[in-house]
């Protein structure tokens, strides 16, 4: 559907120092050993970070267009992490140091895992339950008791 489409906004470049600046809520004082951008989005700029001591990459995702998006993208992955295939979210914040934008700091998922995260979703896929009755069980209330779209 959106094949031939172009980015409305340049993708912002980061340097060591500043991807550093935003992993830092996750990883204090952590140096960034490798980073690539990752290609492919058409609104947000997204990283592939390794911090210093740290062996599995992250993606650091900047929400370009809509910090309540981003937010919004943040509470989904939280909700339906235990009962869908997500990746793990570390951090997200409504804006950050660098660019003023939110953005979110995430596990990194190669492709070929996500075979593996079939097997996990099956936890929501109980035979004979109906699926309205599997997704309310999926999108409960987090314990906390906090709003579902509220960030952490």
């Amino acid at each position: 559907m959106r094949q031939g489409w172009e980015r409305d906004r340049a993708e912002i470049a980061l340097d060591r120092a500043a991807l550093a600046k935003l992993l830092a809520p996750v990883f204090p004082g952590a140096a960034v050993t490798r980073f690539e951008r990752v290609s492919g989005g058409l609104v947000n700029t997204n990283f592939k970070v390794v911090p210093e001591a740290q062996a599995a990459p992250l993606l650091l995702r900047i929400y370009q267009r809509d910090a309540a998006q981003g937010l919004k993208e943040a509470a989904l992955i939280r909700q339906l992490g235990p009962c869908v295939p997500v990746p793990e979210l570390f951090h997200a914040a409504e804006n950050n140091p660098v660019t003023g934008h939110a953005y979110s700091i995430l596990s990194w998922v190669e492709a070929a895992a996500s075979t593996r995260w079939r097997s996990r979703a099956k936890t929501c896929a109980r035979p004979g339950e109906p699926s309205a009755r599997r997704w309310q069980t999926c999108t409960q209330r987090n314990t906390s008791g906090s709003d579902f779209w509220a960030p952490t």
